[in-house]
């Protein structure tokens, strides 16, 4: 009866042992699931007689040698796995023959109880991970043109050589295929590159290739697959720009591309992948500014990790607009400027990173109405204010568990509650006059950096007060100086070739009518009268008076005026 066994087997995820030869008599078999189990060994090559199978998974056992070319000639697969999945976990199975009435079609997705001694498997509750190894054959266009599923995680296939990835030609005839995944193989070192041909795939909504030795440049064919949904190229060696097609794919809801030599900026194209939820592009050698409008149109964002590049500028104000945003890594670039307000509206946030970039300005006073918050690092900036405020506001979150402020350009005093009261979960260093705390914080009482502030605060009032003074001081004395000094008037009597011009009647005056008594000196050439001038301000004169006639004798009167 077996052997009419047509729609599945199931493990119940608690097997040792070899898949035994013997399925390959169950010739009715539509759909083989011995996942998440501990069985180890090779895959017989006699289930290559299953011509009926549509579903084989494999994954998550112990698994290993070649893969038998014979399950490439299954006509009728479309799911393929023989990767690593997560474990979704049964505690308790009961165990029962299930083979001696007429044949039964499974199709509950629970646990089966089957008797299991009839392969000769033993239970165990342990799952594993495959190491199947060798090259993919380039035939797989033969047997496996209906593929939805092809998943060979986790996995040790390939040689490290360029040709790794030319089974992907084979695929060219594969429109049904909807998910490829291949993390974490051996596939393609020194020069292996993502085909072109990967375009023809488009009916592709998962492409997974991460945790490889994959070089060059991501194709442009990529934005042929408009419906992709889920783009996973990390820890690879891919180079250059992430291409400005990527706005093609609308459908796109989660990119991992990080730990790879990208390079180049953004591309604002990324505004039209409305569906993003997970962007994930870290420690790479993007540049430039994050874009502008750009982000803000992924309204249902929840996870941006731009982390470990060499990104500047600002924070753009339209992240605002990521109402689910809950995990924001831009860790470790070069950003800076004050940390945008409009990120108060991002409620949702949990994780939130900017340490080691150029931020300046005040820490947020927004950050206390971000009640989801469970990390909070900051470190290593350039925020340079009082902490008091925002800080008191910080230890109402309840779910916060990890607070950094180390090295910036901080002061007042630090709380006592909520996350500050445990000194494994904050850390403060490389600040300067913190107060208050925790006693393991070893920072000095309130009180005392009070008095110090205040000590500090009369010392600078009195630099203050009396630069003051001596600044007066030094404009009174130039004002006095300038007034004593003689002003130069240009309207009469007024200076002309620098000589006064007097009146005959000011000097009379000014010479008491030239009296004796103001007689200096009497020569053959006229006297010399001394005297006192009132024209504008007092002044000392002396007045020659000529002898005219001997002068006009003798020709010297113009040689002694």
């Amino acid at each position: 009866m077996i052997n009419k066994l047509r729609s599945t087997i199931r493990g119940p995820y608690t097997l040792v042992g070899r898949i035994p030869p013997s399925l390959g008599n169950l010739s009715s078999l539509e759909t083989l699931s011995l996942a998440y189990n501990h069985l180890e060994g090779n895959i017989p090559h006699v289930l290559g007689r299953l011509s009926n199978l549509n579903s084989i998974f494999l994954g998550s056992n112990n698994l290993s040698s070649i893969i038998p070319p014979s399950l490439y000639n299954l006509s009728n697969i479309r799911d393929f796995d023989l990767g690593k999945k997560t474990i979704s976990g049964y505690s308790s199975f009961k165990y029962r023959p299930c083979f001696s009435q007429s044949p039964i079609v499974y199709y509950s997705i629970e646990p089966i109880y089957w008797n299991f001694s009839i392969f000769n498997i033993q239970p165990v509750s342990v799952a594993r991970v495959n190491s199947f190894r060798g090259q993919i054959p380039l035939t797989l266009r033969i047997g496996l043109n209906k593929f939805q599923q092809l998943i060979m995680d986790y996995n040790n296939l390939g040689s490290g050589q360029v040709h790794d990835l030319n089974f992907l030609f084979s695929l060219t005839n594969c429109t049904q295929l909807q998910r490829l995944c291949f993390e974490a193989n051996n596939l393609g070192d020194i020069s292996g590159r993502i085909p072109q041909t990967i375009g023809n795939l488009i009916s592709l909504t998962t492409l997974i290739l991460t945790q490889n030795s994959l070089q060059g440049s991501i194709p442009d064919s990529v934005g042929k697959l408009e419906n992709l949904a889920r783009l996973n190229l990390q820890q690879n060696k891919l180079s250059s720009n992430i291409p400005s097609v990527i706005g093609n794919l609308i459908m796109l809801s989660e990119v991992y591309r990080g730990i790879n030599k990208l390079e180049g900026s953004l591309p604002f194209t990324l505004r039209y992948c409305t569906m993003m939820q997970k962007f994930v592009v870290d420690t790479s050698y993007l540049s430039g500014n994050i874009p502008n409008n750009t982000f803000g149109y992924q309204k249902g964002l929840i996870t941006l990790d731009l982390s470990i590049n060499v990104l500047t500028g600002f924070v753009p104000l339209d992240f605002g607009n990521l109402k689910q945003l809950s995990i924001l890594y831009l860790h470790t670039n070069n950003l800076f400027g004050e940390v945008s307000l409009e990120l108060s509206a991002c409620y949702a946030l949990t994780d939130f990173w900017l340490t080691r970039n150029f931020f300046h300005g005040s820490i947020l006073s927004f950050l206390g109405s971000l009640r989801n918050l469970e990390i909070l690092d900051f470190s290593i900036n350039n925020f340079s204010n009082t902490i008091g405020g925002p800080l008191f506001e910080l230890e109402n979150l309840t779910f916060l568990n990890y607070l950094n402020f180390c090295f910036n350009h901080l002061y007042g005093e630090v709380p006592i509650g909520g996350i500050f009261r445990n000194i494994t979960e904050i850390s403060l260093i490389g600040n300067e006059d913190f107060c208050g705390g925790i006693p393991q914080l070893n920072l000095p009482p309130s009180s005392e950096l009070l008095s110090h502030k205040h000590k500090s605060s009369f010392k600078v009032t009195v630099i203050i007060v009396i630069s003051g003074v001596s600044a007066s001081f030094v404009v009174f004395i130039c004002i006095c100086y300038l007034r004593k000094k003689p002003k130069i008037l240009f309207s009469s009597p007024s200076l002309e070739h620098r000589y006064l011009k007097v009146s005959y009647g000011e000097l009379h005056q000014a010479t008491d009518g030239f009296s004796t008594s103001n007689l200096v000196d009497t020569r053959s050439f006229g006297s010399v009268y001394k005297g006192t001038l009132l024209v504008q301000f007092e002044r000392r004169i002396a007045v020659k008076v000529l002898n005219l006639q001997p002068l006009l004798l003798n020709g010297t009167y113009l040689s002694s005026n």
